[in-house]
């Protein structure tokens, strides 16, 4: 008997649904420009007890209604061995990944308005925490699919002294204009000026406060110092103390 596609990909998904009563959180990395975010999670990265492959999400891997949405975009992210812990965006590796972009700012305009059938995604197949750095996924439609999706939603905000970001924002995007021979960006961000605080009417700023609005009620705003201390808590948040002693104990053997 002829069964086609379609209704294999249908049962295969509303399989899932029932097998699955897995609740998923979510954790945003966030902080000013140059805060160090990308380190964050490339530190996370390279020190998560298990190692992380790259999936892509097509049109052609998700159950019809996502598809729809997905259409022909394809949203990359990195997904742990067990995969129980995702990690959005793209992290270019190699002697030019500091000068290109990494993480959620990696997804097109068009990509960041699918993110929010990824999730969806995500949930079906058991996934237990998604971590995301920056503001690629702040936005309303992400937002409003988030709270319906998400148990939990909170937020690691990095402290990191506001001179120090400036500093690293300057020089990061002068490193990588000079690299992608652009002179009137590298004009532009060289004589860059800025205030001694973190200014309320920046981009990044207005989107910090639209997630805190949210974790108010859906979860915890945690402050860290420094990239290490958030690697520490996200790994705690992750796979909790216990998988952590066990791999250092493993180390040592």
């Amino acid at each position: 008997m002829y069964v086609s596609k379609l209704l294999l990909s249908n049962l295969k998904y509303y399989l899932i649904e029932n097998l699955y009563d897995i609740l998923m959180k979510l954790i945003y990395v966030l902080g000013p420009p140059g805060a160090g975010k990308t380190t964050t999670m490339m530190t996370l990265l390279k020190n998560f007890p298990q190692r992380f492959n790259i999936m892509v999400l097509k049109y052609d891997n998700v159950r019809p209604e996502l598809a729809k949405i997905i259409a022909a975009q394809k949203v990359e992210f990195q997904i742990s061995n067990d995969g129980k812990t995702v990690i959005l965006g793209k992290f270019p590796t190699g002697m030019d990944a500091k000068n290109e972009l990494s993480g959620s700012d990696c997804y097109t305009q068009p990509q960041r308005t699918r993110l929010k059938a990824a999730i969806q995604h995500l949930d079906e197949i058991g996934v237990e925490n998604v971590i995301t750095d920056g503001f690629a996924s702040i936005n309303k439609p992400f937002l409003a699919q988030a709270q319906k999706t998400f148990s939990e939603i909170s937020v690691i905000t990095l402290t990191t002294d506001y001179k120090v970001c400036c500093q690293r924002f300057k020089k990061r995007n002068v490193d990588m204009w000079t690299k992608l021979g652009d002179k009137q960006k590298v004009q532009k961000y060289g004589n860059m000026e800025f205030g001694t605080e973190y200014n309320e009417s920046s981009c990044s700023y207005r989107k910090t406060q639209q997630v805190l609005e949210v974790v108010k009620t859906m979860g915890t705003e945690w402050k860290c110092a420094d990239s290490e201390e958030a690697v520490k808590l996200l790994l705690k948040q992750t796979v909790g103390e216990a998988a952590l002693l066990s791999k250092k104990r493993k180390r040592r053997n």
